[in-house]
């Protein structure tokens, strides 16, 4: 088993709250729409500009398959776009961790 958290950070100047709504709207498209087990997470303390997304798999290809998959739907584009172009998150900060389960 595996467990994959992406990280990316909060826009320079974004509004939270609309920040938010936008990870949960990607973390809903990545579990409904590619049935990966994922969870949205944020810091509770510490840094607090940071969003989370947390996917339990026990493979890694599967992985591989879904973000080309992704990338080629257009329900995606349509969904990421505009977050883009609103500047929600800040360019070059994602950070993904690969955990391995051993317990």
């Amino acid at each position: 088993m595996y467990i994959v958290k992406r990280t990316i950070e909060m826009g320079v100047g974004a509004n939270p709250a609309e920040v938010l709504q936008a990870a949960v709207a990607i973390g809903a498209y990545v579990k409904n729409k590619q049935g990966l087990d994922t969870k949205t997470t944020v810091n509770f303390g510490g840094y607090l500009n940071q969003i989370h997304w947390i996917v339990m798999t026990d493979s890694l290809d599967i992985l591989r398959e879904k973000t080309a998959e992704r990338e080629a739907d257009e329900e995606w584009q349509r969904l990421i776009t505009p977050m883009n172009e609103a500047g929600l998150f800040k360019p070059g900060s994602v950070r993904d961790e690969i955990l391995s389960v051993i317990g």
